[in-house]
């Protein structure tokens, strides 16, 4: 079995073999995608990365080497749209297995995945694409989200891209058949571990401030203090306690939504 997390985080340990200290490491260009979720998928594609199933009783298993080729397709088919590095990208999916195909690919690409709650109008929808300069939206064909999506159109100038899963709709793209439709191989695109990864607004009732400004792909290794440490342990990302007596080494002080962050790069089963 592949363990990824040893590329990532130098451990000292006791002689029980407890954890006592710590401290991340990641290279230059570090890329969740690429570097850990690729990496297994070379190493071991048959391997079981996430189980995904619904009420309707509908389930999907999907493999790394599952998501490496899927996140490459979509990928492949995000920039033949004209969607690149810096790009912003508002991705409404709640919990569709579309979503990790989404945001892997995104960060293949180097663009800035922005999640937002199902239950946007067309205020808060205007507020946020024009704030962020949203190039592209991929929404839920469930419910009448993408009717406040196109209500809110008109008002958003940055706004090029519509793609739906799980429905259709006049004027936006069938996510699934522009993927299955894309090319498998994707050349790796050059990022930086201090890219930007993610966009945040918070939420209320409130207008919504920028709840964590351009979070950087190393978030997903090393997140700022005080949120709870990123394990890669068993090629997961997982939220771990700081073991008791342990010291946070080069960990940044920035932000409170790092694990937020993180945690949507994260595969949510390894077996």
């Amino acid at each position: 079995m592949l363990h990824v997390n040893e590329r990532y985080v130098d451990e000292t340990r006791d002689e029980k073999g407890n954890v006592v200290d710590y401290k991340y490491k990641y290279p230059e260009h570090f890329n969740f995608a690429y570097d850990v979720v690729d990496e297994i998928a070379k190493a071991e594609p048959n391997r079981r990365a996430m189980i995904w199933c619904n009420p309707e009783g509908e389930e999907h298993v999907f493999t790394y080497g599952d998501l490496k080729r899927y996140s490459d397709k979509t990928a492949n088919m995000l920039r033949a749209k004209g969607i690149g590095k810096g790009d912003m990208v508002m991705v409404v999916l709640k919990r569709h297995y579309q979503f990790w195909f989404t945001i892997l690919a995104l960060h293949k690409l180097g663009a800035v995945i922005i999640p937002a709650t199902f239950l946007l109008t067309k205020h808060d929808i205007v507020y946020r694409i024009n704030s962020a300069s949203v190039k592209a939206v991929i929404c839920t064909g469930q419910g009448d989200v993408a009717a406040h999506f196109d209500e809110s159109a008109p008002e958003c100038p940055t706004w090029q891209v519509k793609l739906m899963v799980n429905g259709k709709r006049d004027g936006w793209d069938d996510f699934m058949a522009e993927m299955e439709k894309a090319p498998e191989d994707f050349e790796r695109v050059p990022t930086h571990a201090d890219d930007p990864m993610i966009l945040y607004f918070s939420s209320g009732t409130a207008i919504p401030k920028w709840r964590c400004i351009l979070s950087p792909m190393r978030w997903a290794i090393s997140p700022p203090r005080n949120t709870g440490t990123m394990s890669t342990r068993r090629a997961s990302i997982s939220r771990s306690r700081t073991p008791a007596g342990a010291k946070r080494s080069g960990a940044s002080s920035m932000g409170r939504c790092s694990w937020r962050a993180a945690s949507l790069s994260m595969i949510l089963i390894n077996l």
